[in-house]
């Protein structure tokens, strides 16, 4: 039977003696289990007190343990994340050379088309413009007037997909079936110009997600607008 001294609190306005704490520490054995940061709060003696303290420096060693695995697993994905950043970048330096190296509109397109998603690993690219198809340079996909402003909305800058629905492939995947990730960057280019944009395709979802940073798209976007602005026929 346990007596009251085993379960009643300290009395009211009275200091509460080791006793007490080891009256409710006895009553709830798992206290530690439960509130794991008041170790930090403790100076444990050492081994020679007895195997209780041995147990309770081996729950405070152990809860480090799992605090430096999980700080090593984070630097890791650190790691991995710079790595794979430093990739793309390279990979968009490519893209870009190939691109200032073309000198005319048709050789822009082509670089655009085959070089780029070469150089990104990915599955495919497009150029398309609003416009009648007899008048676009070879290459480039022609869209119905309006058609940017609904795929992107009214003066926003890009589109990113992760996955692509089959309801939604039109007008830019209606032959290709394979594409279930796509970026759709709106190009500037001059005021003469078509409405124009850059589509990466690829066949892996999520490549694009919404919510990812576009630095790099904005970037390898601006350089192909300028490139197709100054071969542009009537540049």
């Amino acid at each position: 039977m346990t007596s009251s001294s085993d379960t009643a609190a300290p009395a009211a306005g009275r200091p509460i003696q080791d006793a007490d704490v080891l009256a409710h520490l006895a009553r709830h054995p798992d206290f530690f289990q439960r509130h794991p940061e008041a170790l930090e709060a403790l100076v444990l003696p050492g081994r020679r007190h007895g195997d209780g303290v041995v147990d309770m420096q081996r729950f405070q060693i152990d809860r480090l343990a799992r605090t430096v695995d999980d700080m090593r697993s984070n630097q890791k994905r650190l790691i991995g994340t710079v790595q794979a950043n430093a990739e793309i970048d390279q990979r968009v330096r490519q893209s870009v050379l190939a691109l200032v190296e073309a000198q005319t509109v048709d050789a822009v397109v082509d670089r655009l088309v085959q070089a780029v998603p070469q150089a990104l690993g990915i599955e495919c690219a497009l150029v398309a413009a609003e416009g009648d198809a007899g008048r676009m340079p070879a290459g480039v996909t022609a869209l119905p007037p309006g058609t940017i402003d609904r795929l992107l909305g009214a003066g926003r800058p890009l589109r990113l997909r992760g996955r692509i629905e089959t309801d939604a492939r039109a007008p830019l995947w209606t032959e290709n079936d394979t594409v279930r990730s796509d970026a759709v960057v709106r190009l500037e280019t001059r005021a003469d110009m078509p409405p124009m944009v850059m589509v990466l395709g690829n066949g892996r979802e999520a490549t694009w997600h919404d919510g990812q940073a576009s630095d790099l798209l904005d970037f390898l976007a601006a350089v192909a607008a300028r490139c197709l602005a100054r071969s542009w026929p009537g540049a």
